[in-house]
């Protein structure tokens, strides 16, 4: 554990998967944003997680980055329905029932 890493890959042995990473020196959950509540510095941790059987991959600032990024496309690429962006069918159809949602939406909160 010589290397600096910024962050780690958990596989538990239950099946969940869940990615941690450092910011400003707090681990936190990626996925959730969720701070985690132990005061152990993240090497310690993969150390400790690999003692209990678990699977743990490490990776560098550099490397989180270029998840980060990955995320991000994927979240951009992501159909938005409500606006009908995106949608390999085409949106008119969506635009219109989504407008028709928020005008009732709209009406049902005047009473």
């Amino acid at each position: 554990m010589g290397r600096d890493i910024s962050g780690i890959l958990v596989r538990y042995t239950g099946g969940d998967v869940v990615e941690y990473a450092v910011d400003n020196g707090v681990i936190y959950d990626v996925c959730t944003f969720r701070q985690l509540q132990t005061a152990v510095m993240l090497g310690e941790l993969a150390a400790r997680l690999r003692a209990a059987g678990n699977v743990v991959e490490e990776f560098n600032a550099e490397e989180v980055k270029r998840r980060e990024e990955r995320r991000g496309e994927a979240r951009r690429m992501r159909p938005d329905y409500e606006l009908g962006c995106g949608v390999p069918w085409g949106n008119a159809e969506y635009r219109r029932a989504a407008r028709r949602s928020r005008a009732a939406s709209k009406a049902m909160r005047r009473g």
